[in-house]
């Protein structure tokens, strides 16, 4: 939960990690709910027999947002684990 994250990454005393990795570690609930939501929307669309058309066209947008945020993970890996390696 997205909510959840924040109010952990919160109670984190201020400086203590890196701001990116505090980015990474919100940015984690963030794509895994746009996952689901993406998911939802095409399992209701099937069981309305919409697939063709009402399920994608509620779901390409969320599924594009996603890829976006795992090509951000990507391309930021190697300072993420540098982040990590630091703790």
């Amino acid at each position: 939960d997205v909510d959840a994250a924040i109010v952990a990454l919160r109670s984190v005393p201020a400086g203590s990690i890196a701001p990116a990795l505090a980015g990474g570690i919100l940015a984690l609930p963030v794509l895994l709910n746009t996952l689901f939501k993406a998911g939802v929307a095409l399992v209701l669309a099937r069981r309305k027999g919409e697939l063709g058309g009402g399920g994608w066209s509620g779901a390409w947008p969320l599924l594009a947002a996603a890829l976006a945020m795992l090509a951000g993970f990507a391309l930021n890996a190697s300072t993420m684990a540098q982040l990590l390696d630091n703790i």
